[in-house]
């Protein structure tokens, strides 16, 4: 910090009392003798974990998830029958991990899409209104807002 401080301090001066006669804060002379290094910047790589598995067994456990015997059923189950059969792999949330890196995980049942119903506007991709059967709301003409037509 300063010299003035230093040899304040070297005769025996509390550092309460060497802060007020120099006129620094006690929280800077405390900064500069307890240094935490540099703490803007980045976050360093994290290492992975010394349990994680390594690309051969997680490809594994990915040729498992698509093998024939468990294709269709979810990975809780396979998870579950595995480990009834005796053979740990590796948590469910991990084979989400897996599943999900190589793409695997989605909706699996078919969503059905139902047509608009008479009364709504329908709109292509395009944002075109196609002819749907579209009136406009009582509501909507009382504060005066123009119809829209379908046409």
């Amino acid at each position: 910090m300063t010299t003035t401080f230093a040899e304040l301090r070297d005769v025996d001066i509390s550092v309460k009392e060497s802060c007020a006669l120099t006129g620094t804060s006690r929280a800077t002379h405390y900064r500069h003798v307890n240094p935490k290094g540099p703490m803007h910047g980045p976050w360093l790589p994290r290492a992975p974990p010394s349990q994680a598995l390594d690309a051969t067994e997680r490809a594994l456990v990915l040729e498992l998830l698509t093998g024939p015997a468990y294709r269709d059923l979810a990975i809780p189950q396979v998870w579950a029958r595995e480990l009834d059969e005796g053979r740990y792999w590796c948590s469910v949330s991990t084979m989400y991990r897996i599943a999900r890196a190589a793409g695997q995980v989605r909706e699996r049942r078919r969503v059905a899409t139902h047509p608009a119903p008479d009364g709504q506007l329908v709109v292509d991709k395009g944002g075109s209104a196609a002819p749907g059967g579209f009136t406009q709301h009582a509501d909507a003409v009382a504060i005066g807002i123009p119809a829209v037509s379908a046409q």
